[in-house]
């Protein structure tokens, strides 16, 4: 149904001060939430997507994936940097 295009991403940002790990949390709720709406609108049989989500800390930028596994969430926090944004 899904097919492999993600349909959204989630793009938690914070400032350098602020602590990673309250990224990590926002972005569990929000796949939480996500993963939640996407039960009610698909038949119970069916598999849902794999999440993207991206954690902003100042100018680097990190990808995630969170997965729906039997009514549990697994989310996938290696933190893998991606883009680190330079300015001058």
């Amino acid at each position: 149904m899904f097919g492999f295009l993600p349909f959204a991403i989630s793009i938690e940002t914070k400032t350098l001060d602020a602590s990673q790990e309250e990224a990590k949390i926002q972005l569990g709720m929000w796949a939480a939430a996500q993963f939640n709406r996407l039960r009610m609108l698909v038949d119970t049989n069916t598999v849902l997507p794999t999440l993207p989500l991206l954690s902003v800390s100042g100018p680097e930028w990190y990808l995630h994936f969170a997965c729906d596994r039997d009514q549990q969430i697994v989310r996938s926090f290696s933190t893998c940097l991606v883009c680190q944004v330079l300015t001058f």
